[in-house]
C-alpha cells in the first residue's frame, strides 16, 4: 500500500510537471507570436510611411494589416470579435494593437472611404481596447476630421501628453488630410524627436521628412539615431547613406552603400544607396553595375532612367535613346536624370544642352516647383556658353536642391566658373577659396578618391577660367 501510495504521488508530480512544462511551452510560444506581431505592425507602419499617396499601395496594405492579424491567430474582420478581443486583451499588446488599428483604419478609410463600416469598426476597436483619455481624444478628432482638435492635441504643451505610436498617427493625417498644416508637421517632429529620442518610428520619419525640405543635417542625424536603434535594419543604413550624399560626403556615402551591400547583397536599396555615391565619385562603370543589380531586385521607374543615363555615359546607349526617353516622360523628376544625363556626358560632343533648354521652355508645368530647375538650366547654359544667362539662372541659389544632380562642392566651384566668366573675378576667388575649404573637409586623407567626383571635375574648369 505504501508502495501504491508513493506510485501514486510520483505519477501526480510527473503529471503536474508535465502541465507546467506544457503552460511554459505555451507561454513562450504565445511571447514569440506577441514579438512577431510587434515587429510586423511595426514594419507595416514603416512601409505605410513610404507609400503614402499610393493608391495601388495602400490597398495592398490594407490586406497587409489583415493578414498580419490572421498570423497572429485573431480574426478582426469577423462578425463575431469577442474571441479575437479576448485574446489580445489577455496579452500585454493592447495599447500597441490599438495603435496598429489606427493605422490600419487611415489606410481603410483611403481605400475604402471615410464612410464604410468596416473603417468605422476598427475605430471602435481601438476605442474598446485602449482607454487612455488622450489617444481617445486623438481617434475621436481624427474619425470626425475635427482639425481643430488636432492642432489642440499637437500643441506644444500638450504633444508631451501623447505616446510616439500617437504622434506617428496623428501627424500622419495632418500631412495627409491638411497639407497647408505640414509646418505644424514639422512643429511637431522638432519636439517629439527629442521626447522619445529611443522611438525607431519617429526618427524614422523625421529623416524622411526632414530631408524633403533640404534640412539635412536634421535628417542624417534623425536616421543614424534610427540606425543606432535598428542597427541591422539594411534600408536604415541605406537612408543614412542617402543623406551623407546630400551633404557632399560622396567617400563616407560609399562606404555606407557597400556595408549595405556586404550585410544584405539581396536588398535593392542598398545596391542603389551605393550607385549613387559611385556616381557622385565619378565611377560610372560602378554605379551601372550597382543600379542593375539593385533593378534586377526590384523594379523602380526612377531606377531606370538612371540606368540609362549610364548606359549612355559608357557608350552602352545613343544620345537619341535619351532624347527619346525626356521627350516621352510625364515624370518630373525622371525627366530632370535625362536631362542632367545630356549635359553632364564625358564626352562634350554628346551633350545636347539646346534640347535641354527647350525642353524646360516648352514644358514648365512638368517642372513647376521643382526646387533643382536651376541647376538644370544652369548647366545648359554653362554648355552653350551663356554665361550671363547661366549668373541669372544661378543666382542666389544657395541650398542643396532634393535631387543631387551635383555635390554641394561642385556647385560651389560651378558659381567660381560662372563668375570667372562673367568679368567677376573678385567673386570667383572668393567662391573657389570657399570650395577649397569644402574640398579639404570632405577630401582630409584621401583626396585620390575624389579624383574623378564632380566636386574635382568643377573644380578644374573654375580654375583654368581662373588662370586666364
Amino acid at each position: 500500500d505504501e508502495d501504491a501510495a508513493l506510485r501514486e504521488r510520483a505519477q501526480r508530480f510527473v503529471g503536474q510537471a508535465e502541465l507546467a512544462v506544457g503552460e511554459a511551452e505555451r507561454e513562450r510560444e504565445l511571447l514569440r507570436q506577441d514579438e512577431a506581431l510587434r515587429a510586423r505592425l511595426v514594419d507595416l507602419r514603416l512601409e505605410q510611411i513610404e507609400t503614402i499617396g499610393n493608391t495601388k499601395r495602400e490597398a495592398e496594405f490594407d490586406k497587409a494589416f489583415a493578414q498580419a492579424f490572421h498570423d497572429y491567430g485573431v480574426d478582426l474582420e469577423a462578425a463575431d470579435l469577442v474571441p479575437a478581443l479576448e485574446r489580445i486583451r489577455e496579452r500585454d499588446i493592447a495599447e500597441e494593437v490599438a495603435l496598429a488599428l489606427d493605422d490600419w483604419g487611415r489606410v481603410r478609410r483611403k481605400v475604402l472611404g471615410p464612410n464604410s463600416e468596416v473603417a468605422k469598426n476598427l475605430f471602435y476597436l481601438a476605442m474598446d481596447l485602449d482607454e487612455d483619455p488622450e489617444r481617445r481624444r486623438m481617434r475621436e478628432a481624427i474619425y470626425a476630421n475635427d482639425l481643430a482638435a488636432m492642432l489642440e492635441l499637437s500643441a506644444p504643451e500638450n504633444l508631451a501628453k501623447l505616446a510616439p505610436g500617437s504622434i506617428w498617427v496623428l501627424s500622419a493625417t495632418l500631412w495627409d488630410r491638411f497639407p497647408e498644416r505640414r509646418p505644424d508637421v514639422y512643429r511637431m517632429y522638432d519636439q517629439a524627436l527629442h521626447l522619445y529620442p529611443g522611438d525607431f518610428v519617429l526618427q524614422w520619419v523625421g529623416g524622411n521628412i526632414y530631408q524633403d525640405a533640404g534640412r539635412h543635417q536634421a535628417s542624417l542625424a534623425c536616421r543614424i539615431a534610427a540606425l543606432s536603434l535598428r542597427p541591422d535594419n539594411i534600408s536604415a543604413r541605406a537612408r543614412v547613406a542617402e543623406s551623407l550624399l546630400f551633404l557632399g560626403r560622396s567617400t563616407d556615402s560609399e562606404g555606407a552603400g557597400r556595408a549595405c551591400v556586404a550585410a544584405d547583397p539581396s536588398n535593392a536599396d542598398a545596391h542603389y544607396a551605393l550607385a549613387m555615391a559611385q556616381l557622385q565619385l565619378g565611377d560610372h562603370a560602378g554605379a551601372l553595375a550597382s543600379v542593375s543589380r539593385a533593378l534586377a531586385l526590384r523594379e523602380v521607374a526612377n531606377w531606370r532612367s538612371d540606368e540609362l543615363v549610364l548606359r549612355f555615359y559608357l557608350g552602352q546607349a545613343t544620345r537619341a535613346q535619351v532624347a527619346e526617353a525626356l521627350a516621352r516622360t510625364g515624370d518630373r523628376d525622371i525627366a530632370g536624370t535625362y536631362g542632367f544625363g545630356l549635359l553632364e556626358h564625358p564626352d562634350p560632343a554628346q551633350r545636347d544642352p539646346e534640347l535641354v533648354l527647350r525642353t524646360l521652355e516648352g514644358r514648365p508645368a512638368l517642372f513647376m516647383d521643382a526646387d533643382w530647375v536651376f541647376v538644370l538650366e544652369t548647366l545648359a547654359r554653362i554648355r552653350s556658353g551663356d554665361w550671363s544667362g547661366a549668373q541669372t539662372a544661378l543666382a542666389d541659389h544657395y541650398s542643396t536642391p532634393s535631387l543631387s544632380f551635383l555635390s554641394p562642392g561642385a556647385l560651389i566651384f560651378m558659381r567660381a566658373l560662372i563668375y570667372a566668366h562673367v568679368g567677376r573675378e573678385d567673386a570667383a576667388r572668393e567662391c573657389y577659396a570657399r570650395g577649397m575649404v569644402e574640398w579639404n573637409a570632405q577630401t582630409g586623407g584621401n583626396p585620390a578618391a575624389w579624383e574623378r567626383s564632380d566636386m574635382m571635375l568643377w573644380r578644374r574648369e573654375a580654375e583654368a577660367a581662373l588662370a586666364k
